[in-house]
């Protein structure tokens, strides 16, 4: 899947120690007869549209899109996968160009974060490239404007010339 972000931080938050534990600490809070007062139970996602390298996940509570799928999608459906195909090559730009493979901040919180930020950087880009484009066409046009007014006058003034002798 090409919109998987690597974590830089490897130890302390191992997505799938971290399971482990939570698992252990909730059986064990169970034996004990204690109570949680927050549920720390991981709830899998409803849906999850995901590229063609998934197929044969076993994936059984998450009903799983794999794209290019034609058969039984409903519109809804079609609007999330045309979504996340418009989505995709902008993740990849972004993951190429404004470091969106590496994420140095901590935690889900600092996931979200760089996200956002990569995002915001990847739009400042785009603007500035569209403002470049812009300032090119406006000089271009100006020089054009300046040479038939200098040819112009240049040819006035040969005409003058021409008269005055």
């Amino acid at each position: 899947d090409t919109t998987v972000m690597e974590k830089n931080i490897a130890y302390p938050t191992d997505a799938r120690l971290y399971e482990k534990a939570r698992a252990k600490l909730v059986a064990l809070a169970q034996e004990a007869g204690i109570t949680l007062r927050q549920t720390i139970a991981r709830k899998a996602p409803a849906l999850a549209v995901v590229d063609r390298g998934y197929r044969g996940h076993g994936v059984e509570k998450t009903k799983v899109l794999i794209s290019g799928t034609k058969r039984g999608l409903t519109p809804k459906i079609k609007k999330l996968l045309r979504r996340r195909s418009a989505i995709e090559p902008e993740i990849g730009h972004m993951k190429s160009d404004g470091r969106l493979a590496r994420c140095p901040l901590k935690r889900l919180r600092g996931d979200a974060i760089f996200a956002v930020l990569c995002g915001c950087g990847h739009n400042i880009r785009k603007i500035l490239r569209y403002l470049r484009s812009l300032f090119v066409y406006l000089l271009a046009a100006f020089i054009t404007v300046m040479q038939l007014t200098t040819d112009k006058a240049a040819g006035n003034h040969a005409s003058y010339s021409a008269a005055a002798a």
